[in-house]
């Protein structure tokens, strides 16, 4: 079950949101989360519409500042994935 990331307004660092979404079509918009556990401001959840299906996360539609944010996660993951 895929956890949404959080993009940290201060020091934009990715943590987990604490939100869970299984199997759906969810349109985020406007949600917080924090703190940040590297600097304990608070963040926001990337606004965008997608599916999750089998755990796989396709956006629907997102601004542009969401695709950078999301970007930026895939490559911090795929980072840790490596080492």
């Amino acid at each position: 079950m895929p956890m949404m990331p959080a993009i940290c307004n201060n020091c934009k660092s990715s943590f987990p949101s604490g939100i869970f979404i299984e199997g759906s079509k969810i349109n985020l918009s406007g949600n917080t989360a924090g703190p940040c556990p590297k600097c304990g401001n608070l963040g926001h959840i990337p606004e965008w519409v997608f599916n999750i299906i089998d755990n796989e996360i396709k956006i629907v539609s997102a601004p542009e500042r969401t695709v950078q944010e999301l970007s930026r996660f895939t490559s911090i993951v795929r980072k840790a994935r490596e080492e």
